[in-house]
């Protein structure tokens, strides 16, 4: 099976649309095995800051052990590599960096079908604004 990603999720900042807090959405996510979440709240990005904060938060640890097989990687690539570590320590580097979660942002927007100056419908229905 495909890994599912949702992109197109709001939270409590839409109003009237969504009721979710953003720790709740990206918990559940997480816990579902999903490894990014798209946050499209409706004409506003006022929960961008907290998405992507608590992101970070949460990938916190993940960030920590990459950072140290990254020192590990070149501790060795400048001394001698006998054993072989050097390429299983690059694929545990691989796959923490695979399971690090990714926010992604959008913000859902309404265009409406318009003449620009007199703000009432276009006979032939074209154009928008």
């Amino acid at each position: 099976m495909h890994p599912f990603i949702h992109l197109h999720v709001h939270s409590q900042y839409s109003l009237l649309d969504g009721q979710a807090s953003i720790q709740r959405l990206v918990d559940k996510a997480m816990n579902d095995g999903m490894r990014a979440i798209a946050l499209t709240d409706h004409g506003a990005m006022y929960g961008i800051k907290e998405f992507l904060n608590y992101c970070n938060k949460k990938n916190g640890p993940r960030k920590t052990e990459i950072a140290n097989l990254k020192k590990e990687i070149d501790a060795l690539t400048q001394g001698e590599d006998a054993d072989g570590r050097k390429e299983a320590l690059q694929q545990q580097l691989q796959a923490a960096e695979q399971k690090l979660f990714k926010p992604i942002v959008g913000c859902e927007c309404y265009l409406a079908r318009r003449d620009r100056f007199s703000q009432s419908e276009k006979i032939d229905g074209s154009g928008w604004h």
